[in-house]
């Protein structure tokens, strides 16, 4: 099969397509690789604690469990703009 690119330009244009060069540029990808996972850990873990019921008569509220989302949602972006 014959094309009309070279094989380096169609590796170039692959690579550009698939945004390899954006990963391989960027000198502070783990630090936004870490910041992603705490920010997910921290996101997951009390998010979830605010739905848990020790006793059925003590149940969480739809409300006070949204607000902690929302709360910690702004916490998170809070952090996350000034660090």
């Amino acid at each position: 099969m014959k094309t009309d690119y070279a094989m380096d330009e169609v590796q170039k244009r692959t690579t550009s397509i698939i945004g390899v060069s954006d990963i391989t540029d960027n000198k502070l990808i783990w630090r936004q690789v870490i910041a992603e996972l705490v920010g997910t850990f921290l996101l997951t873990s009390i998010g979830v604690a605010s739905c848990i019921a020790i006793s059925e008569s003590n149940a969480p509220k739809v409300t006070s469990i949204a607000l902690c989302f929302g709360l910690l949602v702004g916490s998170i972006v809070q952090v996350s703009l000034y660090s």
